[in-house]
């Protein structure tokens, strides 16, 4: 279980995952793009930028996933629109299980987290595009 603070507006979302680290980058690319599926989330990221804090804050595995989300969204009120960004009623998400999910996230668990990606080797814009600038020369 994840929490990711906005912490201009000090609302909160409460989220699972067996990736942390990819997860919160994807929440961040897609605040960044402008296409986050909250929409409340993305209203506040473009009105008040993009300072969030991401912290891990429950480990669970298989069904146990939905009560610790549960418990969490119930703890810190991310339900109610002046405290977060979940707008789901925490008694709902118990009703995902009917169709599968737990079982995978519990299969996944088993499997355990991806290996780690290899390093990404960043080059700067300006040196990129001098290398694509002599690719049209040649």
């Amino acid at each position: 279980m994840y929490v990711l603070t906005h912490i201009f507006t000090g609302k909160k979302y409460v989220g699972k995952t067996i990736e942390p680290e990819e997860r919160v980058l994807t929440h961040i690319s897609q605040l960044t793009r402008g296409i986050h599926k909250n929409k409340a989330m993305q209203a506040d990221f473009d009105k008040y930028h993009g300072d969030y804090r991401f912290a891990i804050v429950e480990e669970a595995m298989g069904p146990k996933v939905y009560d610790a989300e549960k418990k969490w969204m119930r703890k810190l009120r991310t339900y109610d629109e002046r405290y977060g960004y979940n707008f789901n009623d925490p008694g709902m998400i118990k009703t995902r299980l009917a169709n599968g999910m737990a079982v995978e996230i519990g299969n996944r668990w088993k499997r355990g987290p991806r290996p780690p990606k290899p390093p990404i080797k960043y080059i700067p814009a300006s040196e990129w595009l001098q290398k694509l600038a002599k690719g049209y020369d040649a």
